[in-house]
């Protein structure tokens, strides 16, 4: 049986932009990947699925094909606190980038065989990596002009170096373009050798880096992580880039002396306030996120994807699905610092805050609608754009109040949504 796998991940441990760094590995039969090929195509989709770039008004789509998907891959996840591990990376001198690239040995092997190792009947495999340099390049950089020539010349200087020499130089310059793992042929001979040392019946037959618009299976495992990230480290409660003058003077009137000198710290007035907090400076943005709590102003990309992440765990097999992939961590308590265990990892209790959050959410806005209406809610009175223009949302928003108004069962003067 012909299978496929693809791995992805998101947050890289050396981009100082995150707690967690996540890797994710999903599999399925090569026919199975052809249905859902065959479901976006039918139900007309030729975009890529890509949750950093989710569009809410393109949400059903997202949702039907996730959710077919969900029915014929087989899943694991691993979750890495960056903190422990750049902790651990230097008490053995080594720099972020060195401890990303010992990852990439050790991670996405034990991802796919934990997955293998499972079937009875995984004779070819086919692995596919989302397309970065990191991972290692195609060999295409020594094909250019400029290496070519550089290899000409230290071939061809007979009088200058001798052979071993030669070769000194020429690895030089392969060691220069080759300054990361090459993933490919690292995860490739890896699950061969555990295939021949187990006597399992697999053999992977080709290991690659493909573009995620090119793969559904790439695309699906991004959604994958996407979604998880977004849970786990609480994005929802992200406060936006840009803040309207009359909106921050009125965060002031509720804030503390302490909360002043954070968001002082945080934006600079200009004709908007602008969030000048570096993207590594996660402390400083986390403090962000749990004032957030309090002053609830929230970034416009993060309400639509907090609609998709709460209409795909509405639904009840859909989110059963979720509960039961599985997620590992490391270290499983990042209290200790000789701890070192590896830990199964559950997302119910982050599902329960972020619904509690997202009903919160949706209560408030309701409510807005209610009191806006100021009548019978039977009753036809104002076009679909002055709901929408109640919360100064933009068109892009239009599935999230459209969804409200279908709960509460208004309708509009008109239906240019």
């Amino acid at each position: 049986m012909s299978f496929e796998l693809y791995f992805d991940e998101s947050n890289k441990i050396d981009e100082f932009r995150s707690t967690f760094s996540y890797y994710g590995i999903i599999g399925c039969t090569n026919s199975d990947r052809i249905k859902i090929d065959s479901y976006k195509k039918d139900i007309d989709f030729r975009s890529e699925l890509h949750f950093v770039k989710f569009n809410l008004s393109l949400v059903n789509y997202y949702l039907d094909i996730f959710k077919y998907s969900l029915n014929f891959i087989k899943t694991n996840i691993y979750i890495v606190n960056n903190d422990y591990a750049i902790k651990v990376g230097d008490k053995l001198g080594l720099q972020p980038v060195a401890i990303r690239n010992l990852l990439y040995t050790k991670i996405p092997e034990r991802l796919i065989y934990g997955i293998l190792r499972t079937g009875s009947d995984f004779q070819n495999i086919d692995i596919y990596i989302d397309e970065w340099d990191g991972y290692g390049n195609k060999n295409l950089e020594f094909f250019s002009e400029e290496n070519a020539a550089k290899f000409k010349s230290i071939i061809a200087s007979n009088c200058k170096f001798d052979d071993e020499k030669k070769m000194k130089e020429c690895n030089k310059m392969i060691n220069k373009v080759y300054n990361h793992v090459q993933l490919t042929k690292t995860l490739r001979d890896q699950l061969n050798a555990q295939a021949m040392y187990r006597g399992l019946n697999y053999k992977v037959d080709r290991c690659r880096q493909g573009k995620s618009d090119d793969f559904i299976g790439l695309q699906i495992i991004d959604i994958i992580l996407g979604i998880f990230s977004f849970l786990f480290e609480e994005k929802y409660l992200e406060m936006p880039k840009n803040i309207e003058l009359e909106t921050m003077n009125n965060i002031f009137e509720k804030l503390e002396s302490h909360e002043r000198e954070l968001i002082n710290s945080a934006y600079k007035k200009d004709e908007k306030y602008k969030l000048i907090v570096p993207a590594d400076d996660i402390k400083k943005r986390n403090k962000l996120k749990e004032l957030n709590k309090k002053l609830k102003i929230y970034d416009i990309n993060n309400i639509a994807k907090a609609e998709f992440v709460y209409l795909v765990l509405s639904d009840n097999e859909t989110l059963k699905k979720l509960l039961t992939l599985n997620i590992f961590i490391w270290p499983e308590d990042d209290s200790k610092d000789n701890n070192s265990t590896i830990g199964k990892e559950y997302i119910s209790k982050y599902v329960a805050t972020f619904l509690n959050f997202k009903n919160d959410f949706d209560n408030a806005h309701m409510k807005n609608i209610i009191d806006f209406h100021n009548d019978k809610l039977s009753e036809v009175k104002y076009k679909f754009k002055d709901y929408r223009d109640k919360f100064n949302y933009p068109s892009r928003l239009s599935k999230l109040v459209e969804r409200y108004l279908n709960q509460l069962t208004i309708s509009c003067l008109d239906n240019d949504q």
